[in-house]
């Protein structure tokens, strides 16, 4: 086991030089697939492989330096306050979620407008919505900084409620949407270079709500969990419709392989996400109603 191990860790440090040359040689690959039309060829199999391990090597080299240099910010007052305190992070990681909802519903609206894509539109919409919720979530925390624990708790449960049913609800709407889309057999075909920069977006989406759905996991704020939980929602659709972009962009010209592709993939992203808003509602509900909150089941409430 030991030994297994340690061949797993040198595969994945082979060290500085032999990083730096992996990765050259990765890009050199992929310039070649891509700029030379070496796509389909069987090398080109072995380059996106061997690319993938450059990435992962790449990323795991890059985890030391990273924390050496987060060890020397948190000497700085501002920075360790910050980092320090999980609420106040976790606060300004969701007005940074807001700023970058708002940037990629921007792009996707321009990007639909230019191509008169309703699909993109309403992705848009959805994402101008989310912004919104993340925002009202963002506001109720620093409402709630001046209440005492047990009305803190009452009004952090009141907004995960109405979280979950905004969410439902403006899950729904797009699910409409989108069958209306796949029904019709609609599809936009955009530039590769759009294409490109929705999967920036998406992927690192991606990760924030990843990364975010761990660290929040430490705080004992339940509607810093309900922002996580609406951010890893919004990830899952845009997923989804990047999923739609790059089948009409790359994908074959059978209306039957996208039907089966995006109803599939679309019912399953929008069923999480119901399942995440309803999972809300009910904890909140329940929560609400076994402390006693006017209109759960009990006796008594705290005000907000």
């Amino acid at each position: 086991m030991d030994r297994l191990h340690e061949m797993v860790t040198r595969t994945l440090h082979p060290g500085a030089r032999l990083t730096l040359v992996f990765a050259a040689v990765s890009t050199l690959g992929l310039v070649w697939c891509f700029a030379f039309g070496g796509q389909d060829t069987p090398i080109s199999y072995a380059i996106y492989a061997f690319s993938a391990y450059a990435l992962v090597a790449v990323v795991v080299s890059c985890v030391g330096p990273a924390r050496r240099t987060l060890g020397r910010l948190r000497g700085n007052r501002p920075v360790a306050l910050l980092t320090g305190n999980e609420t106040l992070r976790a606060g300004a990681g969701g007005a940074w979620s807001v700023l970058y909802d708002l940037a990629y519903a921007a792009f996707v609206l321009v990007t639909g407008l230019h191509y008169d894509s309703l699909w993109a539109v309403a992705v848009a919409a959805y994402h101008v919505a989310i912004a919104g919720l993340g925002l009202s979530l963002a506001l109720g925390l620093r409402r709630a900084r001046v209440l005492a624990d047990d009305a803190r708790c009452v009004h952090d449960l009141r907004l995960v409620r109405r979280c979950g049913v905004l969410l439902a609800i403006m899950a729904l709407v797009l699910a409409w949407v989108m069958g209306i889309m796949v029904a019709h057999g609609q599809a936009w075909v955009y530039d590769k270079v759009v294409v490109i920069t929705l999967a920036t977006f998406t992927f690192v989406s991606l990760a924030m709500a990843i990364v975010s759905i761990v660290r929040v996991r430490r705080v004992e704020r339940t509607s810093l969990v309900a922002s996580r939980s609406v951010a890893l929602s919004k990830a899952l659709v845009q997923l989804f419709f990047l999923e739609t972009t790059m089948i009409a962009v790359f994908g074959p010209d059978a209306q039957q392989f996208r039907l089966v592709m995006e109803g599939v993939t679309g019912a399953v992203v929008f069923a999480l996400v119901v399942a995440v808003a309803v999972a809300l509602v009910v904890y909140a509900s329940r929560a609400l109603a076994a402390s006693g909150e006017p209109g759960s089941g009990g006796s008594g409430g705290q005000p907000e």
